[in-house]
């Protein structure tokens, strides 16, 4: 499953082949970036996801839309390309959405969930039609085959606060394929874009504050990120970006090894990588820190010794060299990413 969704390249639209939306597909699951792309014109959400599934292997494949992409053109273009999709219909289709609400929902059966988290309790309540039988004006988007309506209800702990919203949407799944059942999850698998791409290329890749508007140098690095993200993700052996930035930007080698050798990582044991510490679920003191404590300084090496055997009498400790000062890397890829990129 495939999420499809799109984000603001910049503000400025002059100078020449200004950028106004980056449009990527996300894997639900694994969060990896199958494809991006970049759109000029002024509907650039539209267009762009129009245009990425002829670019990405679709066949095969459930693709999820937001609203503002849903459309009959690029409804019609997943179904030919032997794909399905699943959008949400709102205020921006008046005539689509009217025709989902005005359905008999109280005849459907529903399918409900509850769970706890972050401070609240969200129940959400699914129910799906099947539109087979009824005619092709009703609900008029290609392929489609039923419509669902989601409820979902937020009660806050600490407040008892209850903010109840619901959303309506289409699919071209049929009920043997994706019941009440499926498409709750199948619509909160679209925040995998949000999620495991946005708001890492925003925080760890630190592209909010990204002021560089000149040309396509913009979709570019969103490009590096991802291909670095991807990497990260592809490979297993960190759970969150932060973590591996400092692994890799501490240790470049094994930052060129991943790149340049496909597939997953061996295991910590296997490579010889030391764990991260503190390790969780274990003390942040290590075992042996006392007996560390209890060490007595180390003679000094032989070349500090040549080095005090050189000095001049009555001149003091040697000058020591000014230590090296690590700038931050102007752009919104990790850093240890565009060295490489550099010397590659």
């Amino acid at each position: 499953m495939l999420a499809l969704d799109s984000k603001a390249a910049s503000e400025r639209t002059d100078g020449p082949n200004p950028e106004r939306a980056l449009i990527a597909a996300v894997a639900h699951g694994s969060g990896l970036t199958i494809g991006q792309m970049a759109s000029d014109s002024a509907g650039g959400e539209i267009l762009g996801a129009y245009q990425l599934p002829r670019k990405i292997p679709a066949a095969g494949r459930v693709m999820t839309l937001d609203a503002l992409c849903s459309c009959p053109e690029t409804a019609r273009l997943i179904t030919e390309l032997g794909a399905d999709c699943a959008m949400l219909v709102k205020d921006n289709r008046p005539t689509l959405l009217e025709d989902i609400r005005l359905l008999n929902w109280d005849s459907a059966a529903e399918f409900k969930t509850s769970e706890k988290g972050r401070g609240r309790v969200e129940t959400r309540r699914c129910r799906a039609i099947a539109l087979n039988g009824f005619p092709d004006e009703l609900a008029a988007l290609p392929g489609r085959r039923q419509a669902f309506r989601i409820v979902r209800e937020r009660q806050a702990v600490r407040t008892r606060k209850t903010s109840v919203q619901t959303v309506f949407g289409l699919s071209s799944p049929g009920p043997e394929r994706a019941g009440p059942e499926e498409l709750p999850a199948l619509n909160r698998g679209h925040w995998a874009i949000e999620n495991r791409l946005r708001h890492v290329r925003d925080v760890s890749c630190d592209e909010e504050r990204l002021r560089i508007h000149s040309g396509r140098l913009a979709g570019n690095l969103a490009g590096l990120a991802n291909a670095a993200i991807s990497i990260v993700r592809l490979k297993g052996r960190f759970l969150h970006m932060p973590q591996a930035s400092r692994h890799y930007a501490a240790r470049q080698g094994d930052a060129l090894r991943e790149i340049t050798r496909p597939g997953r990582a061996a295991p910590a044991e296997q490579t010889g990588a030391r764990p991260q510490w503190p390790v969780p679920g274990r003390r942040r003191t290590p075992p042996n820190a006392s007996k560390q404590a209890e060490k007595r300084p180390s003679p000094p090496s032989r070349t500090q010794s040549l080095r005090s055997s050189l000095r001049p009498d009555n001149q003091g400790p040697t000058q020591q060299s000014p230590q090296r000062t690590t700038l931050k890397s102007p752009w919104v890829i990790p850093q240890w990413f565009a060295k490489l990129v550099h010397c590659v």
